[in-house]
């Protein structure tokens, strides 16, 4: 399981160095958004087409309307913009922060479909993120992550009265993180999914964060019940407890996994910020799940092993702490 871990969170940090600046959203990076209002349907092939020609970043999300929008057709869509790495960094050094992005950004959209849009009211919607705000964005978000991960320690400490607890399921929760945005940004640099690292995207962390918590004290609380009333060592009073608390892990999982599947399924053909939220979602769930069982209680068995300040004998025997401190 370590050897897997390590893999995984490896891999997936080199994946994401490659893929970082491809997968940020309007939120992190800087740029436009704008939901365009054609005279006739159009495919979503035929706008993304138009739009790539063009050479800009951007991305295109079919917007079901009222007059019947089927399939890949729809005379609305909302177009994103996102600043390119050259562009963030002349905004930050003043060369172009006097520029209006919006209104730049709506000129493009008129130079590229002209006519094709609707006269009376082609921009029902128009939104701007500058670079600078962005950059706050992205500090409140690492901010918030820090913070929940803080938190979790103290509730932990307060909860089963040890530290160990609480670091315990913190190594595990950033484990599921690093390996769920690996995976994203390994699905991401294939195709198959479109992932943007948005504030929508810093909502799916901090949900896996909650729902991988909420297992993992399912656990730990079984093992300090196990403690006192079980015979054996303390690996095998954690190895009792993980049996014990299975079935109900694994009905859990598969609960909210086939929720947030349907939630993907409907979301996908559309390219919707649903799409990366589910899938960022389902991948939480199954990682979750294993961290629970194959990362939080070994971490919890070494920094008991840590504590004590003693090794445990090689055939995984010793004395669980409540044992110990009774025979103390």
């Amino acid at each position: 399981a370590a050897a897997l871990s390590a893999a995984l969170i490896l891999g997936g940090l080199g994946m994401l160095s490659m893929q970082f600046e491809n997968m940020q959203g309007i939120d992190f990076a800087g740029g436009s958004s704008a939901r365009i209002h054609f005279n006739e349907a159009k495919s979503t092939t035929e706008v993304r087409e138009a739009l790539n020609a063009s050479g800009g970043n951007y991305e295109v999300v079919l917007v079901k309307d009222e007059d019947g929008a089927t399939g890949e057709a729809s005379k609305q869509f909302m177009v994103e913009r996102t600043l390119t790495p050259e562009e963030r960094a002349a905004y930050m050094s003043g060369e172009t922060e006097g520029q209006d992005l919006q209104a730049s950004f709506q000129a493009e959209l008129v130079s590229i479909f002209g006519d094709s849009l609707d006269a009376n009211d082609p921009f029902p919607e128009l939104s701007t993120v500058s670079p600078r705000v962005s950059g706050e964005i992205q500090q409140k978000a690492s901010l918030a992550m820090l913070l929940s991960l803080l938190s979790i320690v103290i509730y932990m400490n307060f909860r089963f009265k040890e530290y160990r607890y609480g670091i315990a399921a913190v190594i595990a929760v950033f484990h599921d993180v690093l390996v769920t945005l690996g995976l994203l940004a390994l699905f991401s640099y294939l195709g198959l999914v479109q992932v943007e690292l948005n504030l929508e995207m810093v909502a799916a962390f901090l949900t896996i964060i909650g729902y991988s918590l909420n297992d993992t004290i399912v656990v730990f609380d079984r093992i300090r019940e196990n403690l006192p009333r079980q015979k054996g060592s303390y690996p095998e009073v954690i190895d009792l407890s993980i049996n014990q608390s299975l079935s109900r892990t694994i009905l859990t999982s598969l609960t909210t996994f086939f929720v947030v599947a349907v939630l993907f399924i409907m979301n996908r053909p559309m390219h919707n910020v649903l799409e990366g939220f589910s899938f960022a979602m389902l991948i939480g769930v199954v990682v979750g799940t294993y961290f629970s069982m194959f990362v939080a209680s070994p971490a919890l068995l070494f920094l008991d092993r840590w504590a004590r300040n003693k090794r445990l004998p090689e055939d995984g025997g010793g004395s669980p702490p409540a044992a110990a401190a009774k025979t103390a």
